[in-house]
């Protein structure tokens, strides 16, 4: 004879739902149930049509089930499966932490009394909700619940990849910097206010910062030095402790740019490699220049070329 049956209880997915094939469950049913036939109703008694693929949802789902045999006999019962939801784990699939530093994981602070288990490379490593991750590695944690219910999710940890400053364009005042990374980038020169693209108008004279960051992990900055430059047209080597040499702020950023300055005849009267700050105090074979302007011609390592006229003024 066929009997009703009520089957273990199920576990469910993290969702609350479950999907499992129906026929599992004929052998509890009816003796011998490999001769029988079998159409399955939900419990509106509706026909189900796939039966291996039924959604169960948390809670008692019913199902009524005719069971038919070969000689036209046929019997209907029903078929109940408990659902019981399993612990929700609001772990990502991976994570970085900052060098120096660790990421905290969290399994989640479930409403009800649950155990946890965390693993790192397989090895047990805790019994607490949170665990702080400092080492790259593949860290797995199980939860479960007083329905013996469990979820269990694995997140692979690494040391965030700091972003490459490869390049900075500038034209004028406008400045693009370029950059490397192995995720979502923004962009700086500020170290304040951060932006998705990497262009930059009207920046203003003098010296500057580049800063990329990658946008998961604010620690992971890469700076960069760079300058607009403005360069001062006069100077006055006499001695008096004012405007005494010839400067030219933030090219030491640059090194091996090469400044070349010119008199009236031709004569290269300057012409240097820099190696870190730069200053000239107007003097060429140790002796003062005359009073007038002279020709400089700059050619900045990142391929700037900056080209004006500078005036000494030896007398007053």
């Amino acid at each position: 004879p066929a009997t009703d049956f009520t089957a273990v209880h199920v576990c469910s997915d993290e969702n609350g739902t479950k999907k499992i094939n129906l026929t599992q469950y004929e052998s509890n049913l009816v003796v011998n149930s490999a001769v029988y036939t079998y159409i399955y109703y939900n419990q509106n008694n509706q026909v189900i049509t796939d039966v291996s693929n039924v959604n169960l949802q948390t809670g008692l789902n019913s199902f009524f089930v005719e069971i038919n045999s070969a000689s036209g006999c046929s019997a209907k019962v029903k078929l109940t499966i408990p659902l019981n939801a399993s612990p929700v784990v609001p772990l990502p699939p991976t994570a970085e932490y900052c060098p120096d530093n660790f990421i905290q994981l969290d399994a989640g602070n479930s409403t009800e009394p649950v155990s946890y288990i965390w693993k790192f490379n397989g090895t047990e490593i805790s019994s607490q909700q949170t665990i702080d991750a400092d080492q790259s590695g593949t860290y797995q944690i199980t939860v479960t619940n007083l329905s013996g219910c469990s979820t269990t999710k694995s997140v692979v940890v690494k040391k965030v990849d700091f972003p490459l400053i490869t390049d900075i364009k500038i034209e004028n005042s406008t400045v693009q910097i370029i950059a490397t990374g192995s995720e979502m980038l923004e962009y700086s020169i500020d170290g304040n206010s951060w932006q998705s693209s990497t262009i930059f108008y009207n920046v203003p004279n003098g010296n500057h910062i580049a800063f990329v960051r990658s946008g998961l992990q604010p620690c992971a900055v890469a700076e960069r030095a760079f300058t607009i430059f403005k360069i001062n047209n006069a100077f006055s080597p006499n001695n008096d402790g004012i405007n005494d040499y010839w400067k030219i702020d933030g090219i030491e950023n640059y090194p091996g740019s090469k400044v070349k300055v010119i008199d009236r005849f031709g004569t290269v009267v300057l012409d240097r490699i820099v190696k870190g700050p730069f200053s000239w105090n107007g003097e060429y074979l140790s002796r003062k220049l005359a009073t007038g302007n002279y020709w400089y011609h700059i050619i900045l390592s990142d391929g700037r070329i900056i080209s004006g006229y500078v005036m000494i003024k030896n007398r007053n």
